[in-house]
């Protein structure tokens, strides 16, 4: 009885002719089922069954929505439940959840079932609201889920283009447990979404906080990230491996759970892995009592097997191949994103929470400075980056900054070689280009000046690590800048942006066959055979493709959440060095028990 009328959303710009009847000779379990065909126009669209107004309502608890649909000639097709989350601030959410993978049943039947995504429609809506609205996430209380209603609009099949388009669907079921009804459902746990679900406690710096609160205030507002939001696949480590197309290297990867650094060969094999004990006597007290909560985020690896790293909201350390601490920088504010120049300088992103009256805030935000450290981790000087906007041309773009949680999040870092700078004077040596989440905004800050001497964003949204490439162009890794869909899926792409033209000149956004999404984090790269590698952080996933966008490597992390295991565990940056890169020594360390 739910199907009782269909709309399409295929091209709004054109007609889209449907044809649906009861077909008599396929069923499924001895009943009658409904023909679904796109007219033969060759177009990509999803196709609605239900009312286009409202389809039900749910409230938080255990439910699920089972398809049963069938094609005659197999063909990539997803399920999309479409519903409208309304907050009890107010705010409005229309969200897609989609179901890529079905079950095969009896008769050859596919059956899409919601509960492979998530154990209830409730927490499988919020789950995606919270990776596509992240700075919202943060500033709604646990009450505001609680009193969340969502009303799902319209169930539909993502169908593939082509002629061949035809769908039959049985049955559409809605489920509950036996006896959800006899008690009001509880709300999801804030556990579930980490920092991003804000307690009912104040997430504002009081004087009267002890420091054990303030430290965890402090860790709330600093916006992190979760180890593990997306369901794991049914296989893992090295599913794809062209060895004359891929580039040979040695794979160093930083996961988000502990140990976090593992150095990698072509084939999926980990050579090493690098541990940090809280017992290290070097290690500083205030530090070893966070370390156990928070992984690494961004590693450096040099040649002898050393790594410099960044713990989320914890420290930056510097380790030897024993993962013993050479030294330790305390603080909450390194974070994101750090580079190791010629000579041995460190660039790192840090953070400080300062007031801004400026902004008419009463409560303290974050303020993003560039922190350069001697090769020991001595600090040389810092430069804020909010100071070097406001002092340029640009500072009108601050209009637009979120002040709650940060203005800018800034997100990574490239110091300049100079190789532009005779076509931009802006890109001259010792210059800092910047990544900045909030205003969707790539920058280049001149240290000398403190100032922000070049700008440009309009192209992407809320990017993630800009690199300047040998040829004058830019690779950025934009995380929700296109959208393959009138119904605006969730899609990420890597993209070669020309600064001189202003132009994209070259893009990756995946396919049906293999999506392409991540949300936060994220980052590219220009193999030396001119393949660009992209870790794909929330799915967990790295893989190579060759210019003419031929996946070539492919690695999903076999790493699983400890508090639920059916949660991939993100990876925050995948980079591979050449296979002479590590030392004699370092090699001739790792294989001394024969077991590399």
């Amino acid at each position: 009885d739910m199907l009782i009328g269909m709309h399409t959303v295929a091209d709004f710009r054109k007609p889209v002719f449907l044809d649906w009847r009861l077909d008599e000779e396929i069923a499924h379990k001895g009943r009658k089922s409904i023909l679904i065909a796109v007219g033969e126009s060759g177009q990509e669209g999803e196709l609605i069954v239900g009312w286009h107004e409202q389809l039900m309502a749910i409230s938080a608890g255990m439910a699920g929505i089972r398809v049963y649909a069938k094609s005659k000639i197999p063909a990539p097709v997803e399920l999309a439940v479409c519903a409208t989350l309304e907050f009890e601030n107010g705010e409005v959410f229309h969200s897609v959840l989609r179901v890529p993978i079905p079950e095969p049943s009896d008769n050859g039947w596919l059956v899409f079932d919601t509960g492979t995504i998530a154990p209830d429609l409730f927490s499988a809506f919020i789950n995606e609201f919270a990776w596509t609205r992240p700075s919202s996430m943060m500033h709604l209380l646990h009450l505001d889920f609680e009193l969340t209603q969502i009303t799902l609009s319209a169930i539909g099949l993502d169908l593939p283009p082509g002629a061949a388009n035809k769908y039959w669907v049985d049955r559409v079921e809605l489920y509950f447990p036996s006896d959800s009804w006899h008690d009001a459902p509880p709300a999801p746990e804030p556990s579930r979404f980490a920092l991003t679900w804000r307690s009912t406690e104040s997430t504002h710096l009081t004087k009267d906080m002890n420091d054990a609160e303030r430290e965890q205030v402090v860790a709330l507002q600093a916006l992190g990230y979760l180890d593990a939001v997306t369901t794991a696949p049914t296989s893992d480590g090295v599913l794809i491996h062209d060895e004359e197309q891929a580039y040979a290297g040695l794979n160093f990867y930083v996961a988000a759970h502990k140990p976090g650094l593992y150095l990698m060969d072509m084939e999926g094999e980990i050579l090493y892995t690098w541990s940090v004990s809280t017992d290290d006597p070097f290690m500083p007290e205030e530090i070893a009592d966070r370390m156990e909560k928070w992984p690494p985020r961004r590693a450096h690896l040099y040649p002898n097997g050393d790594v410099l790293a960044i713990y989320g909201d914890t420290a930056l350390l510097k380790i030897d191949k024993d993962g013993k601490i050479i030294w330790a920088k305390e603080g909450t504010g390194y974070h994101h994103d750090l580079r190791v120049v010629d000579g041995g300088a460190i660039y790192v992103l840090y953070r400080e929470w300062e007031p801004l009256p400026q902004a008419g805030l009463g409560s303290q935000t974050h303020v993003d400075y560039v922190k350069i450290l001697d090769a020991d981790g001595n600090e040389l000087r810092r430069v804020s980056i909010l100071k070097s906007l406001e002092r340029s041309p640009y500072a009108t773009l601050l209009r637009y900054g979120d002040y709650k949680s940060g203005i800018l999040h800034t997100n990574s870092i490239q110091v300049l070689d100079g190789q532009l700078s005779e076509r931009i004077p802006a890109f001259r040596a010792g210059n800092v280009m910047v990544c900045m989440a909030r205003l969707s905004l790539i920058a280049v800050i001149d240290m000398n000046k403190e100032q922000v001497v070049w700008a440009y964003g309009g192209k992407w949204e809320f990017p993630h690590d800009p690199k300047l490439l040998p040829n004058d162009t830019m690779l950025i890794f934009d995380n929700q800048g296109p959208s393959w869909h009138e119904t605006i899926r969730p899609a990420s792409r890597v993209i070669e942006f020309d600064p001189i033209t202003r132009e994209v000149i070259w893009e990756y956004t995946g396919g049906r066959a293999r999506p392409f999404y991540s949300s936060t984090q994220s980052a590219a790269w220009r193999l030396p055979n001119d393949n660009i590698l992209i870790t794909e952080t929330n799915r967990g996933r790295v893989f190579e493709v060759t210019r003419k966008k031929e996946i070539v490597w492919e690695f999903i992390n076999p790493g699983r959440s400890d508090e639920d295991e059916s949660l991939i565990v993100a990876i925050a940056e995948l980079v591979r060095y050449p296979l002479d890169y590590m030392t004699d020594e370092f090699f001739q360390f790792i294989n001394a028990d024969g077991s590399s």
